[in-house]
């Protein structure tokens, strides 16, 4: 082993495996949310909806910004302290709630 290698501890492999994870869920959020947008705003005729929509959509692009700029530090530890917050269990309790009533409207 040269100097330059760290060896890869397994905390270090959950804390990049998390972080994967992460990504590809916010990902794939992301893309069925602009989907619904782009749906809703082809189909709706409604001039206050396609407002309500066009927020939306400008929300989602606003967060996606914010949250790929924030430095991410901390791993694991960092995580279980974030979830600890009740802001955050709010948020996570809000999305699942809602990508559950999505999911259950679009199966009819």
């Amino acid at each position: 082993m040269t100097d330059n290698m760290i060896p890869n501890t397994p905390q270090d492999d959950a804390a990049r495996l998390m972080q994967a994870a992460g990504d590809a869920l916010t990902d794939g959020m992301v893309e069925r949310l602009f989907t619904f947008i782009e749906h809703m705003l082809n189909t709706v005729g409604n001039e206050n909806l396609a407002s309500l929509v066009d927020d939306a959509r400008v929300a989602l692009d606003e967060a996606v910004e914010e949250t790929a700029n924030r430095p991410v530090s901390g791993g694991v530890l960092a995580t279980l302290s974030m979830l600890g917050k009740p802001e955050c269990q709010r948020a996570l309790q809000f999305m699942l709630c809602f990508s559950d009533k999505l999911q259950s409207r679009q199966k009819k």
